[in-house]
């Protein structure tokens, strides 16, 4: 298993980290948590996610998402991974939901483990090293958390929008898409102080194969495709 290995590394370089049972925790920790040794397709959607719309800060994991039904599905997918209940918060001043939580092991696995920048997301996102030796439903996870996260849909056209700061993600997506036979386009335009990379997704028949092979999670997304075809 790819994250066997880099587990057991992480639970090596944190001496501090212990198991209690079946879940680990910490010295001035009252909460135990699950540590997970292997990949799946949880764990990726929920990095996909992640990259998309989270941020860690010391010890604090948060989510932003202005569609509550989403929240809902973050924080049970957050239980699932890890088997503690994240909590949310709504700004009506926003008009968004966080979902939230500080827990530093959970924190510390993310970061060393599952490699998600511990600063801003945007300005430093990248693809995990071990992503390339994941298979590719794992990696159609990843995107699909993505595309949760980042995409949007017109009613004009059948069309999906794509966009992140990053190319190389951006790149990565393209050839992923291109393996499961989504034809799609990729584009670039300046916005704010970084450039945008885009995918544009058209067609009934294209986004029903993207709904077949990567699949929307977000239930608002997930409903409003269902109508191109």
């Amino acid at each position: 298993m790819v994250l066997e290995c880099r587990v057991r590394n992480f639970l090596k370089n944190n001496p501090d980290i212990f198991l209690i049972g079946k879940k680990y925790t910490c010295k001035k920790s009252p909460y135990k948590v699950k540590i997970p040794k292997k990949e799946s397709k949880e764990i990726m959607r929920f990095l996909g996610v992640l990259h998309g719309d989270g941020n860690i800060s010391g010890k604090r994991i948060l989510i932003t998402e202005k569609d509550g039904s989403f929240c809902e599905i973050i924080k049970s997918l957050f239980e699932k991974i890890f088997t503690i209940v994240p909590n949310i918060f709504y700004d009506k001043n926003r008009n968004s939901n966080y979902c939230h939580i500080k827990n530093s092991v959970i924190c510390r696995y993310l970061v060393e483990v599952l490699e998600m920048p511990s600063e801003s997301v945007r300005d430093n996102i990248k693809i995990p090293g071990f992503m390339k030796r994941l298979p590719l439903k794992l990696k159609t996870e990843y995107i699909g958390g993505l595309f949760d996260a980042e995409s949007w849909l017109t009613k004009r056209q059948a069309h999906i929008g794509f966009s992140i700061t990053n190319k190389k993600i951006r790149d990565f997506i393209s050839k992923i898409l291109l393996r499961l036979g989504i034809s799609h386009s990729i584009t670039f335009r300046n916005r704010r102080e970084n450039k945008e990379f885009e995918i544009h997704i058209y067609g009934k028949q294209n986004l029903k194969k993207f709904q077949e092979t990567v699949g929307f999670k977000h239930p608002r997304k997930a409903n409003f495709i269902s109508t191109f075809y």
